[in-house]
């Protein structure tokens, strides 16, 4: 055969017509599975939106930093009573003043003592005794009627004596609120309708106290406080804010003040530090050798928020490694993440003010004047911080650091009676951040790139 012939074979030309045979019915044939999109190269979530822990080698891992998002939140005020250590005292207190005593209770101290975790937990205490528990804020320009105008829109009118067994109206629980005059509220229309309850008690918490302006906002919630006193009305007020003294968060005193019980949140013992740790350890499966544990609590000083915030970052640290074990490395890591991001809520101005105010007087002053902001509560003399620094009795190495801060711009007067002068950092960060910065850089070793001293010589320019 020639190779045309063998080409028009193989093409099938003059090969004998085959009869047609009936077209093979087609079945079909399963679809092959879609092939799985490759994930995006370099981080990702740990856990869905709905806290599902994603299927991984490290899910153990994932489920302890899920836990570890619930128990350390630094961010956020504890409302899991599993995560609320220490305190024991002041809930012990705080309650028996209330369910005892029958007085109003004032928190107050600096910010980050964890105030409002308290409140979360008195609420819940509360409630489980059947307390009714409500809650307003203040902030700036805060108007008192507008503020209980809404307490009481909460309030169901079922308590009070000229409404019970009037509580629903087509469906709708009527609320206080409905029983209140129209227009701007008078402390003694607010207390006409509280005196009235009956059938439970009540607890209104007024949180963020110090936000509110001074003057007739907070003389009207101390005439409120007379007069739910005077007529024995099963209401009491809770209020809270930041503050070094009782006066600064309720003015005029002295016509109420057998009313009322003023508790300033103290720093954290080493045993309720200690107990911070152990909750992380029972509720998240974290360890801390006794190294680092003793290093949060040396930095933390009793301070909450920083114990927290810095047990929060060991932890991530450790479970970057892929361990459950928190070291002393750990946590230095922790202190200096701890100081970067407080710094970050700081305006640049303070920022560039703070590493002068290092580099020319040193951390030393920096961080005695912002342990004694911890201790104080906030606002502190010369004297306060002549006793931190455990100063001879004389306060004039006190005056004489609080004059170089305040010169600075670090310090600002706060006030000045017949006492002396008091004063008070220029943001309320700032004190943190100078804490976390000095430890920082002691923990660090001498090698660790400290405040450049060239900012001294710029600044004086």
């Amino acid at each position: 055969m020639t190779w045309w012939e063998e080409f028009l074979r193989w093409m099938g030309i003059g090969r004998p017509r085959q009869p047609e045979r009936p077209a093979a019915k087609a079945i079909p044939l399963p679809r092959p599975p879609e092939p799985q999109k490759q994930a995006a190269a370099g981080p990702g979530f740990s856990a869905t939106a709905g806290d599902q822990i994603r299927p991984a080698r490290t899910a153990g891992l994932d489920r302890a930093r899920a836990r570890l998002r619930d128990i350390l939140t630094p961010s956020q005020p504890v409302v899991d009573l599993r995560a609320f250590a220490g305190r024991k005292q002041t809930l012990e207190r705080l309650i028996s003043a209330i369910e005892d005593q029958r007085l109003h209770v004032v928190l107050y101290g600096s910010r980050g003592m964890g105030k409002t975790s308290l409140l979360h937990v008195i609420s819940q205490r509360a409630r489980e005794a059947r307390y009714h528990v409500f809650y307003g804020s203040c902030g700036i320009g805060t108007q008192f009627g507008d503020l209980f105008r809404s307490i009481l829109s909460d309030i169901p009118l079922r308590f009070h004596t000229d409404f019970a067994g009037g509580q629903a109206e087509g469906g709708r629980v009527r609320s206080l609120a409905e029983s209140l005059p129209d227009g701007d509220l008078t402390p003694r229309q607010v207390s006409d309708v509280l005196s009235k309850l009956t059938g439970t008690r009540i607890i209104i918490i007024i949180d963020e106290f110090d936000r509110s302006d001074p003057g007739e906002f907070r003389q009207s919630v101390a005439d409120l406080i007379k007069s739910l006193s005077d007529r024995a009305a099963r209401v009491q007020l809770l209020i809270a804010g930041v503050g070094s003294n009782l006066s600064e968060l309720i003015e005029h005193i002295p016509s109420i003040q057998r009313n009322i019980l003023g508790m300033q949140i103290p720093p954290m013992s080493a045993g309720e530090m200690n107990e911070l740790l152990d909750i992380a350890r029972q509720q998240i499966g974290l360890t801390f050798a006794d190294e680092a544990a003793s290093l949060i609590t040396a930095t933390a000083q009793g301070w909450p928020y920083a114990a927290s915030l810095i047990s929060h970052h060991a932890g991530l640290a450790a479970l970057r490694r892929g361990t459950l074990d928190v070291s002393q490395e750990d946590v230095v890591t922790a202190i200096g993440e701890a100081a970067e991001e407080v710094g970050g809520r700081l305006p640049s101005t303070a920022i560039r003010e703070i590493d002068y105010a290092r580099a020319k007087i040193g951390d030393s002053s920096l961080a005695s004047a912002a342990m004694t902001h911890i201790v104080c509560g906030g606002e502190f003399t010369a004297r306060n911080l002549a006793a931190v620094t455990e100063a001879e009795s004389t306060t004039a190495a006190g005056t004489a650091a609080i004059d170089q801060l305040a010169s600075e711009g670090i310090l600002l007067e706060a006030r000045q009676d017949r006492f002396g002068k008091s004063y008070q950092f220029l943001d309320i960060a700032v004190p943190l951040y100078l804490w976390l910065a000095t430890a920082r850089d002691a923990y660090r070793g001498p090698g660790v790139a400290r405040a450049d001293t060239s900012s001294v010589q710029a600044h004086e320019a």
